[in-house]
């Protein structure tokens, strides 16, 4: 049963994303492999069979040392298990920053990202400055994370405060984490040394 529903989730995200990306396949058989898959009849499935040409796309998914690399990696595996066309090449990325760069200028074609970062992508603020991208569709959400500020115990900094001027990492290069610290503790008139490096 879960894996049916797994199935059915894939068939409506590569049905979405066809959608929301414009039909990058070039052709129709999306909405009829669509049809086939929700049980149409034999007729139909035939047809899909015999006029499905095969899409290409490129899922960019966060660095592989995250926990979210291999969950796109199992999304793409569902989508093309539905749809054997699809043929899908999960890439990996720095993180949500880089990777909607990246859906942006075309080279991924669906990408992880998060809510504040897809904010500015389409409404052109904040790390996209006067560069709306109005195509950005969202699919799904599918966790909530929360932004955690983190010192050792020896370090003896017990508040926002004790971070000014001290030498601290504000998340991996390119991804929301960075981003948001930087934006959270300019709120709080915070400006720690930063210090930038992979995940």
């Amino acid at each position: 049963m879960k894996k049916m529903l797994a199935l059915a989730l894939s068939a409506a995200l590569a049905a979405g994303t066809l959608a929301g990306c414009g039909g990058s396949g070039g052709s129709d058989s999306g909405a009829t492999t669509q049809a086939a898959a929700q049980g149409g009849s034999a007729e139909t499935k035939a047809e899909v069979k015999s006029e499905a040409k095969d899409v290409f796309w490129t899922f960019a998914a966060p660095p592989a040392s995250s926990a979210l690399y291999p969950y796109w990696v199992s999304v793409g595996q569902a989508v093309s298990t539905v749809f054997p066309q699809y043929k899908i090449t999960t890439s990996e990325s720095q993180g949500a920053v880089a990777i909607t760069k990246s859906v942006r200028n075309g080279e991924a074609d669906v990408g992880n990202s998060v809510s504040s970062t897809d904010y500015e992508n389409y409404n052109g603020t904040g790390t996209f400055e006067g560069q709306p991208f109005k195509d950005l569709r969202m699919l799904f959400y599918y966790e909530v994370t929360a932004e955690m500020f983190c010192t050792t115990k020896d370090s003896g900094i017990t508040d926002l405060k004790g971070l000014d001027g001290q030498r601290f990492n504000p998340g991996g290069t390119g991804t929301s984490a960075e981003d948001l610290c930087h934006k959270i503790l300019g709120l709080f008139n915070v400006n720690p040394d930063y210090f930038v490096a992979s995940q």
